[in-house]
């Protein structure tokens, strides 16, 4: 999620992928930049991970069920037991409405993929981190993605109606830093694509899990809870997902706030695109901190050239 999904603009828009970002997000996302590491301005976009498979009915202590995996095994080790008796649906629950007052947040999100069609396999790292204004509806992120043997840095910002990205393709190919895309009509829908807690909120509330148990991250003391999620809610929250091979969420939720400080996310997917179709897998990482954000526009990028101008559409 948890993969995130950056939305993309054939002809216009350098890939803007987005987690998972969470997410994810995937699930939910988190959003990366594009799995593929086709990042130039005609190219289009690949779409996020996610979806579900089934999941227990929401336990209540720190115990391990008998379905959980050898990785929910290794990423909930060393836990403390569950100091009061809670469940995870309330635990989601609290967690659906504490998102919900959220107005600005950092996000740190590493996620890798491993595509695979025809007999070919394609490997992407991406490390984002953003900075995330809901109240005033702006986004920026900044992240490096790798692979085959390449990496390119990508930076990204939401706002003034619309989307600012800098990559060294764009510079390559158009002989520009910076290129403007106008998202009048459908900015604030690309914002929610950004917005990993917007996509968090509808995968929460559609989650059951177990309760693992209880630990701390950066001093905070969190639940730690194995989730899956109806895979309708992962279809509407991520374009071109046809199928779920696998799909496995561990979350950890502030013992105070019900925030999650951290979500993985363990898939593997089907996906239909127009690029064709695959199957993804993807084992990401999002980790949240709740604060004040300044996402101004860099100086550079200030009197971009429109997406149109330099593709010439």
């Amino acid at each position: 999620m948890i993969d995130i999904e950056w939305p993309g603009r054939k002809g216009q828009l350098a890939v803007i992928a987005l987690a998972a970002l969470l997410v994810t997000a995937g699930c939910a996302g988190l959003g990366s930049p594009d799995e593929t590491g086709n990042d130039t301005v005609d190219s289009e976009d690949p779409d996020d991970p996610g979806d579900d498979e089934s999941g227990d009915e929401n336990e209540t202590d720190g115990t391990d069920d008998e379905n959980s995996t050898d990785e929910t095994d290794s990423a909930f080790s060393d836990l403390d037991p569950v100091e009061e008796d809670v469940t995870a649906a309330e635990l989601l629950n609290d967690s659906v409405a504490a998102l919900d007052t959220v107005e600005s947040y950092r996000l740190q999100q590493n996620i890798t993929t491993v595509q695979r069609s025809n007999n070919q396999e394609i490997t992407t790292q991406n490390n984002q981190t953003g900075r995330i204004d809901r109240a005033q509806q702006r986004a920026g992120i900044e992240g490096v993605t790798a692979s085959q043997g390449r990496s390119i840095e990508t930076k990204q910002y939401l706002l003034n109606d619309s989307l600012y990205e800098s990559n060294e393709r764009i510079a390559q190919q158009y002989g520009t830093q910076w290129v403007r895309t106008n998202l009048t009509g459908s900015y604030e829908q690309v914002f929610e694509q950004f917005d990993s807690i917007n996509q968090l909120e509808r995968v929460f509330a559609n989650a059951t899990g177990t309760v693992e148990g209880q630990t701390e991250i950066d001093g905070e003391e969190v639940y730690a809870i194995n989730a899956t999620v109806d895979s309708d809610t992962i279809v509407e929250t991520r374009q071109s997902v046809n199928g779920v091979e696998r799909f496995q969420l561990n979350l950890w939720l502030s013992t105070e706030t019900a925030l999650p400080r951290q979500v993985t996310e363990d898939s593997a997917l089907n996906l239909s695109t127009a690029r064709g179709n695959f199957t993804q897998q993807t084992d990401s990482l999002l980790a949240f901190s709740y604060e004040d954000v300044d996402v101004t526009l860099p100086e550079a990028a200030e009197g971009a050239p429109t997406a149109e101008e330099v593709t010439g559409q």
